[in-house]
């Protein structure tokens, strides 16, 4: 994910965002690997700069993967982002 904090404060996409990611309408658990991610995910960032977050998923076939991310807290659920992206 390519993540830009555009609040006044410094956040990171952990605490800002929610994301999940489906395939064939369900929703895939998150994935323990050995490669190292990078802390994107978790870095605060100042406003304004831009980080790229990374996330594993456990895939259940080689189908399509749809991504969406939404406000990690929010009233109405409102995507800000949704992808599609090929498994393989």
């Amino acid at each position: 994910y390519s993540f830009t904090n555009n609040s006044d404060e410094a956040t990171s996409f952990a605490v800002a965002c929610s994301q999940k990611a489906f395939q064939n309408g369900v929703q895939l658990e998150t994935a323990i690997v050995t490669e190292d991610l990078g802390n994107g995910y978790l870095a605060e960032i100042k406003p304004g700069a831009t980080t790229t977050a990374r996330m594993a998923y456990s895939l259940t076939d080689q189908s399509d993967v749809t991504v969406e991310v939404s406000e990690l807290i929010s009233l109405d659920d409102t995507l800000l982002a949704q992808a599609t992206f090929p498994a393989a």
